[in-house]
């Protein structure tokens, strides 16, 4: 209020517009902008004089990418953002990952992750998968899988996992499950396998066949070897035929025969497998001149009754078959006197 004027020295303020940060509805009252986060790939704008603060869309992201925030803070657009799957950041931009092959020995990094901030290498295929004596032969096939081959460096072949000094044509038998077997256990058997010692050319055919004194118990009689399954053992098994002859501690062979048209294969010669058997039986029992042979059981255990004619001595005897001796425990009676009231 001026003295010389009797005024005010400015006028009343309308109070009509809104400070910053703030907005007037529409009945004329200021409200304070929004200042709340927004969603991924937006930010909070400024206030107009008249409407609040909006999220808008976030700018400067490159093509193949994809926002992960929102704007930080909430007023500024720098939503971060990063690579699609496929692809790597390199200086603000997403290039795709390679997937061409890498050099012998190596395999390519995958690009199925987010956010990758370098690009698809080609690294080492794990060497502890090599044996000693080999060496890498391919990259990893497809490019991104661990699985590059190896072969066996020259002079060594393959035998299962292992190289092994020399040419590798060869066929192997383990006989070291062959034991020996009994003739009175039906259920007991000798096993062995067989096996190439490097792929054939050719398929291998094995025809496995036993002498008398044993049965193949195995469901195949003739096997066959490829250049696929070459290292996986054929399992040969048999048991003792249990005959009723005596014949003491004998054996039985097991006889290979090799045909292939792969001439390193055909014709191979295997020795025989050599199987020990123990008999289970004494010999046959024959009857005096002067009886006859009743029940009778040669098997160790058994026993066998001599039964001598009418008015011979003895009336019978019974033989019993030992095992321990393969013997019986007698001899037999020659029924060659005569009981008393006999002459």
């Amino acid at each position: 209020c001026q003295a010389t004027t009797g005024t005010y020295d400015a006028a009343v303020p309308r109070c009509d517009t809104c400070l910053e940060q703030y907005w007037m509805n529409e009945t004329a009252f200021c409200q304070p902008c929004n200042s709340s986060q927004c969603e991924v790939g937006l930010y909070r704008g400024p206030c107009a004089p008249t409407s609040d603060a909006v999220c808008l869309a976030c700018s400067g992201k490159p093509a193949d990418s994809t926002y992960t925030s929102g704007g930080r803070p909430a007023s500024s657009d720098n939503c971060s953002w990063s690579c699609n799957i496929g692809y790597y950041e390199s200086n603000g931009n997403c290039l795709a990952c390679s997937q061409s092959s890498c050099p012998v020995g190596q395999y390519r990094e995958t690009c199925d992750v987010s956010g990758r901030s370098r690009r698809a290498e080609c690294i080492d295929c794990n060497a502890s998968s090599v044996p000693a004596d080999a060496r890498f032969i391919s990259a990893g096939e497809p490019y991104h899988e661990d699985n590059c081959q190896w072969a066996c460096n020259t002079g060594y072949f393959q035998h299962s996992d292992t190289c092994v000094e020399g040419t590798g044509i060869g066929i192997e038998i383990d006989r070291s499950s062959t034991g020996q077997l009994d003739e009175g256990s039906p259920t007991q058997e000798a096993n062995m396998t067989i096996v190439l010692t490097s792929a054939p050319s050719a398929a291998v055919t094995v025809t496995v066949t036993a002498s008398s004194q044993l049965a193949l118990t195995m469901q195949w009689r003739v096997g066959t070897f490829t250049s696929s399954n070459w290292s996986s053992p054929l399992f040969v098994s048999v048991s003792a035929r249990d005959d009723s002859e005596a014949e003491g501690l004998h054996s039985g062979n097991i006889t290979f025969s090799i045909s292939s048209a792969d001439s390193d294969y055909d014709g191979f010669a295997l020795a025989d497998a050599v199987v020990t058997v123990v008999d289970d039986d004494c010999a046959p029992v024959s009857p005096p001149p002067r009886g006859r042979l009743g029940s009778c059981s040669n098997i160790y255990g058994g026993k066998c009754v001599i039964e001598c004619n009418a008015g011979h001595s003895p009336v019978n005897s019974t033989l019993t078959c030992q095992a321990t001796t393969g013997t019986y425990d007698a001899a037999v009676p020659r029924c060659d006197t005569c009981l008393e009231q006999y002459w």
